[in-house]
């Protein structure tokens, strides 16, 4: 029932039972080899990694699982964990993701990698749950009429705009945002940029401030934006006091660099900043 891309190619039984098995601690359902299908394909959008260094893997037709090689940089793929951590640790909504070290998913022909997945056997990657396809919007296609409570997505994009400051998660453009329309919950996702830029340098939080705030600029518009910007403002509130409700050093894997430029942030954060970001 596992098939691998396009050419459906078949996998060995051997190695597809290993695949079942992340699979279903992925999701958190056990998965049945005989009656579960799972096809692995590349995304049909691209982006930065997807192109050779993301596969996505679906189950049933109705459940997504990701599989991410963080362009084969290892400090990318340790921010990803680091970012899970936290938001786990300071109760923002999560998902689960965990590494493994490799993929190796052979042909029942061949015996050799099959075609999508070769030079994924020895490359470390997360597995990474991404939830029903068909009930999550990103922010940029998200519309007011899909909101059942503004007053609480506010809250929490205000919450998550702290969130992605004081940690220096990057690249927070709308698409980087995953709403879920069954359960209302809102997702910061792709947070391979953070907390400390490519090269390990903090370069301050300027952009982050900005692009969060212009991402949420179409959706509050209307009579009651003031009411919108009030809301979004105790979320960032809200966001900030979960932050420095935990010692940084129990979110595991930061360094001891990033645990310092964090304490810092936090110790000279101005008690105005959430009026700054949403005007």
């Amino acid at each position: 029932m596992l098939t691998i891309g396009r050419n459906q190619e078949n996998v060995v039984d051997e190695d597809a039972l290993v695949f079942y098995e992340i699979i279903s601690k992925c999701i958190g359902q056990k998965l049945d080899p005989t009656k579960d299908r799972i096809f692995v394909d590349k995304p049909d959008t691209q982006s930065r990694s997807s192109g050779s260094h993301m596969l996505y893997c679906t189950i049933n037709g109705s459940r997504r699982v990701a599989l991410k090689r963080c362009y084969d940089n290892s400090e990318f793929l340790r921010r990803e964990l680091v970012i899970a951590d936290a938001k786990r640790k300071l109760m923002f909504p999560s998902y689960n993701m965990f590494k493994i070290d490799g993929l190796k998913l052979r042909n029942t022909l061949t015996k050799n990698s099959c075609t999508l997945t070769q030079g994924w056997e020895n490359k470390p990657l997360l597995v990474i749950d991404f939830g029903n396809p068909s009930d999550i919007i990103n922010l940029r296609d998200l519309t007011r009429a899909k909101i059942a409570n503004m007053q609480s997505f506010c809250h929490s994009y205000g919450s998550w705009t702290a969130f992605n400051i004081f940690f220096g998660v990057r690249d927070r453009h709308a698409m980087n945002f995953i709403f879920t329309k069954n359960t209302q919950i809102l997702h910061s996702v792709d947070n391979e940029e953070g907390p400390l830029d490519s090269s390990g340098r903090f370069i301050g939080v300027n952009d982050i401030a900005m692009t969060m705030s212009q991402n949420i600029q179409r959706l509050i518009a209307g009579a009651n934006r003031d009411l919108c910007i009030q809301w979004l403002r105790e979320g960032f509130i809200d966001g900030l006091a979960r932050i420095r409700s935990v010692d940084p050093s129990s979110i595991s894997m930061l360094n001891a660099n990033e645990i310092a430029l964090l304490e810092q942030m936090l110790a000279q954060a101005p008690s105005n900043l959430q009026n700054d970001v949403f005007f």
